[in-house]
């Protein structure tokens, strides 16, 4: 997930007021360094924070539900813990790229359901819910990022 100029700046800012050296180093993968003053060399980091996004709805027969747009990068996780009643109904959780049109899916059944994908290509990403049977679905959970 990327973090806003916005956001980016308001953090450079924070870091600048507590800041007590000449350097600061904010620690993750990925450094870029970026000179905010001359007397300040600022080390900013792109921070994968995890995020949890809940979800809620009733599904009809045959109908999905679609939540993002979300910016993933390739070797992010995402997770989605779902529960539904009835737990005879089968619902199909993916991952939709809009980039290449391609998706991640997997049917599950059970009434809940932990479903795992792994970022395959860096871009922009839809979670879908679908309902697979002719059941109305009632259905509660969570999206995790990491």
């Amino acid at each position: 997930m990327r973090l806003s100029v916005h956001g980016l700046r308001l953090i450079i800012s924070a870091v600048l007021l507590l800041a007590a050296s000449s350097m600061l180093i904010v620690h993750a993968h990925e450094i870029q360094v970026l000179p905010i003053h001359e007397k300040w060399n600022v080390k900013i980091v792109r921070v994968q924070p995890q995020a949890t996004v809940p979800i809620s709805g009733v599904l009809k027969s045959y109908q999905c539900h679609f939540y993002g747009q979300f910016y993933l990068d390739k070797g992010d996780i995402v997770q989605v813990t779902i529960y539904w009643t009835p737990d005879t109904a089968t619902l199909i959780v993916g991952l939709y790229n809009v980039e290449t049109s391609k998706c991640q899916y997997k049917l599950v059944t059970g009434g809940s359901a932990n479903v795992i994908f792994n970022i395959w290509t860096t871009g922009s990403y839809y979670v879908f819910i679908c309902n697979d049977s002719p059941h109305t679905v009632y259905y509660l959970g969570l999206i995790t990022f990491e």
